[in-house]
């Protein structure tokens, strides 16, 4: 079962009173953010801007999207993986179409690590090695990939 989303959650400094437009699906939430990141970049392409983007996945409720589910070798926690991964794909990918790449700086932070009681839908550690409790974060900088 899918879970829906309360109405009303609260955005601060988002665009039209700051409220989320209507309750959603848990499984949509990947696409939804990336689409709005897309369209904030395309928006503001032509001068200085800042994008914070907190993506739900890949924390509880486990919901991945309907092109993903399935998918990969960790069950529903790496196929979630696998959006994120998608949706960063295609923030990089409208960094790149509008030449905005070279001028960019990003940074990939993450706290997420197999949630192993939860069996194959928590992902998995190599063997005999314990998973990383938080990553430090990944820079990207103009000719630095």
């Amino acid at each position: 079962m899918v879970g829906r989303l309360p109405t009303g959650l609260a955005v601060p400094g988002r665009a039209g009173g700051g409220r989320v437009r209507s309750a959603g699906r848990h499984d949509e939430i990947p696409i939804r953010l990336t689409d709005e990141a897309v369209r904030f970049i395309r928006a503001k392409e032509d001068g200085p801007f800042f994008l914070y983007l907190p993506h739900t996945a890949v924390h509880t409720p486990i919901h991945p999207g309907a092109a993903f589910a399935g998918k990969s070798d960790n069950g529903r926690f790496g196929d979630w993986g696998d959006e994120v991964d998608w949706s960063v794909g295609r923030i990089v990918d409208t960094l790149c179409e509008l030449k905005l790449d070279e001028k960019a700086l990003g940074l990939f932070t993450s706290g997420s690590r197999p949630w192993l009681i939860q069996g194959a839908d928590g992902g998995n550690a190599p063997p005999g090695r314990r998973p990383a409790t938080a990553s430090p974060g990944v820079p990207a900088s103009p000719g630095r990939p």
